[in-house]
């Protein structure tokens, strides 16, 4: 299906590109069946029924983020109840070096990191080249075990970015490779799809925090401005929680346990055609 997806959403912005898009554009699509069974799922209650879910408390967390800001971006405000609730949490940054203001990027995330009061880690990988080999499997896997965490909080497996489906992809290489130990529960994140996830956590006291830590990330704030972008997604997200006349912000998650996220992440990557740019031909 997620084949079909791409193919359809290529034919679509090709002919709305054109000078008059029509309604025969959208009958002309083979796949729109297809699309529609998407577009249900965003229907508040028709394939699942929200469930409001407390940050974790009194635990360790470790973030496995692919780049720089991907961890207050998709779960900031759930990582600031976490430290309040007494977690310890530990922040896997995959890529920090091989990029355009890497040293940047890096001195940044520490500066989030201590603004958060998470530990940071960094792996040596490049974004858009993020290996699956046993080494990095490894690496990862002893960065994430070193910190035994109880919940470990990764991307969600359609995140629409090559480099987040890759973490994915390193991250089952690491478990399936049997470095990775215990029964962490997992919480899935997005900062693309904007996939309407069961998992509603009301991050609305740590909202403005989240803001502030977003912004620690200059350099990417020049290019857009993220924190207002993670704010919108959570505002628009608010709509999953209780009806209420106050402003809302809410983080969406699909938590499940680490034997159910790799037989989803079995599935997905058994079908190919996984990237559609960075790791094209790798």
């Amino acid at each position: 299906m997620l084949r079909l997806l791409k193919r359809t959403g290529r034919r679509l912005v090709a002919g709305l590109a054109s000078p008059a898009p029509s309604a025969e554009l959208w009958k002309s699509v083979a796949e729109l069946q297809h699309a529609a069974r998407v577009v249900d799922l965003a229907r508040r209650r028709a394939l699942f029924t929200p469930q409001l879910t407390e940050a974790p408390k009194d635990q360790r967390v470790v973030v496995i983020a692919p780049h720089p800001d991907d961890e207050v971006i998709g779960c900031g405000g759930t990582l600031i109840l976490a430290r309040r609730h007494g977690c310890a949490v530990r922040v896997v940054y995959l890529t920090s070096e091989g990029f355009q203001g890497a040293e940047q990027r890096v001195a940044e995330a520490r500066q989030v990191c201590t603004h958060l009061g998470a530990e940071a880690v960094f792996l040596p990988f490049v974004p858009g080249r993020i290996p699956i080999t046993e080494d990095a499997a490894r690496q990862l896997a002893e960065a994430v075990e070193a910190f035994s965490p109880g919940h470990i909080f990764l991307p969600f497996i359609l995140d629409d970015h090559d480099d987040h489906r890759r973490a994915i992809e390193l991250f089952r290489a690491a478990a399936g490779s049997g470095h990775l130990r215990g029964e962490p529960m997992l919480w899935a994140y997005q900062v693309y799809s904007g996939a309407p996830l069961p998992n509603v956590v009301d991050i609305s006291e740590a909202a403005s925090e989240k803001r502030t830590a977003i912004a620690f990330y200059r350099s990417e704030m020049e290019k857009r401005h993220w924190a207002h972008y993670a704010l919108g997604q959570n505002a628009a997200a608010s709509r999953f929680l209780p009806s209420s006349a106050r402003e809302h912000y809410a983080e969406l998650f699909f938590r499940s346990t680490l034997e159910d996220y790799l037989a989803l992440a079995d599935t997905y990557f058994a079908q190919g055609n996984t990237y559609h740019r960075s790791y094209r031909d790798g």
